[in-house]
């Protein structure tokens, strides 16, 4: 199955796609991009052939109570909800309790432009045909889709110290450097290692395919709430 590893951002140029193949016994990291000024051509020529995963690191919806409230709010009307309710979803809420780590706000944080050009994203995948639907449960590697990740929280759920890895400075590298170490076990790379080790968007979405690995094998937590994840969207993380 092939796994296509996302790192959105709001501007193309800064979004890092990565794309591997999962065998049944080994993950090959097949190839790896950053700095396209127009990711369509190279997502379509990697989706031509399924069955495929996307996995995503932006969010994918907006909190229900943002979602319900807003609809009806007037100017200067009050708001009558708790900032940690109205701008975080459920499963923000369940990454920080499980592994203490807050995804950034996706309804008041910048992460919303990432969110708009990761949906568009989506959209514009799906008017040339692709089948692109979200998954909600662990399929095994026969059903196409996407899920939303977070590759900090990946990082963490295998049992690492994910702090201080994103940046450009050398400690940067170097921490990236130690976490690819301890999590490239058992994969082939047809690209660089040390393109994906010093280009962090690159990285993120090397752990991106990770987090897709995790899902195919049955090793994440499913939503609660089904009726709330297709609402609001869902983070999947492997279990600690």
């Amino acid at each position: 199955m092939k796994i296509i590893g996302i790192d959105c951002a709001a501007q193309h140029k800064n979004i890092g796609l990565v794309k591997a193949e999962l065998t049944t016994d080994k993950l090959n990291i097949i190839e790896a991009k950053i700095g396209l000024k127009d990711v369509y051509p190279v997502l379509t020529s990697w989706l031509s052939k399924g069955p495929y995963l996307l996995c995503m690191d932006a969010p994918l919806g907006w909190p229900q109570p943002m979602r319900s409230t807003l609809g009806k709010h007037m100017a200067g009307d009050a708001l009558h909800d708790d900032g940690n309710t109205f701008f975080r979803r459920e499963t923000d809420r369940y990454i920080k309790y499980m592994f203490n780590k807050n995804p950034l706000d996706v309804g008041a944080d910048r992460i919303a432009r990432v969110a708009l050009t990761a949906l568009n994203i989506i959209g514009s995948l799906r008017k040339t045909g692709i089948a692109l639907p979200l998954l909600w449960s662990q399929q095994g590697s026969t059903t196409s889709g996407i899920i939303e990740v977070y590759p900090a929280a990946t990082i963490i759920s295998h049992g690492l110290n994910g702090t201080g890895y994103k940046g450009n400075k050398p400690e940067n590298t170097n921490a990236r450097r130690k976490l690819f170490d301890s999590l490239s076990s058992n994969t082939k790379f047809s690209v660089s290692p040390n393109f994906l080790i010093e280009n962090e968007d690159a990285f993120d979405a090397y752990v991106c395919v990770l987090a897709g690995v995790d899902f195919i094998k049955d090793k994440c937590c499913p939503p609660q709430s089904l009726e709330t994840a297709y609402q609001e969207g869902w983070i999947w993380v492997k279990s600690p």
